[in-house]
């Protein structure tokens, strides 16, 4: 979840030089305010090559309204209206339309003028860091889903050949839904799989149903300060290794058999679920 940068991005007001953005997928509108923000994602060149781009460095800022200027905000809290209150600053002065892009395309040493299309989002300059008083704790934004990716990279490369073909596949969009064309709900997968096979749809049919798919995210543990929000006879607890998420109404798709499957990799690893 972040802020994707919109096409026509140069706005502003009362001499300051603002980009415009639009909030993508689930975000805690709260927690961007006031925080140092890059700006990275892909230009669409001219000959049709794509130049990616990441500015690293904090080059803009939602700004907080003032204690002084809202008095009851920590009583009433704060609704952002996303379209008029979440518009970051990164300069002063009146905007100039192209001028954002001109400045990105300079960090990706291109001409602005040969861009035809762009995908830019905000990118928080917060680092990783180890918390508590021992170290064990570990912060970091996006945890969700690089952790599952890491593990999910790691698993493939140290398989053993055998007569499966182990598959790993890391979707975009998840975000916001993931129905897009390269998303999890997409024929995108099933697409690639078919031309691995290389076989007719019966075989690819009984190649599909021998097969076993495990879906892989992150969890939220127990939360010490509304422990009221979780299910009270199953609390997830930190540090208490991989968690198996199941729903009656099967929000997630975990039955008897994938918990089995589940539970039995689990012990084979040595990990505590």
């Amino acid at each position: 979840p972040t802020l994707k940068v919109k096409p026509r991005p140069d706005t502003g007001t009362g001499g300051w030089k603002q980009v415009a953005c639009e909030v993508y997928g689930g975000v805690p509108r709260d927690t961007w305010l006031d925080r140092d923000l890059g700006v990275a994602g892909r230009l669409v060149m001219r000959d049709g090559s794509h130049v990616l781009v990441h500015v690293d460095r904090p080059v803009l800022r939602v700004p907080r309204l003032a204690i002084h200027l809202d008095r009851k905000v920590n009583e009433e809290g704060q609704k952002l209206n996303p379209q008029t209150q979440f518009t970051p600053i990164w300069g002063l002065g009146e905007p100039r339309e192209g001028e954002f892009l001109e400045f990105v395309a300079a960090e990706a040493g291109v001409e602005a003028g040969d861009v035809r299309g762009f995908d830019l989002f905000t990118a928080a300059c917060d680092r990783p860091a180890y918390l508590g008083g021992d170290g064990e704790l570990f912060a970091a934004w996006r945890l969700d889903n690089l952790l599952s990716t890491h593990a999910g990279l790691a698993a493939i490369i140290a398989a053993e050949s055998g007569p499966q073909v182990p598959v790993f596949v890391s979707f975009n969009y998840e975000e916001i839904g993931s129905m897009t064309y390269s998303a999890a709900q997409s024929p995108f997968l099933e697409h690639v799989l078919r031309r691995l096979a290389g076989e007719g749809a019966e075989d690819f049919a009984r190649i599909t149903a021998a097969s076993r798919m495990m879906s892989a995210d992150t969890g939220n543990a127990l939360h010490p300060n509304y422990v009221d929000r979780h299910e009270p006879g199953h609390h997830p607890m930190p540090n208490g290794g991989a968690m198996i998420k199941v729903s009656a109404n099967q929000r997630y798709a975990t039955g008897a058999e994938e918990q089995a499957m589940f539970v039995e990799a689990a012990e084979r690893a040595g990990v505590p679920w």
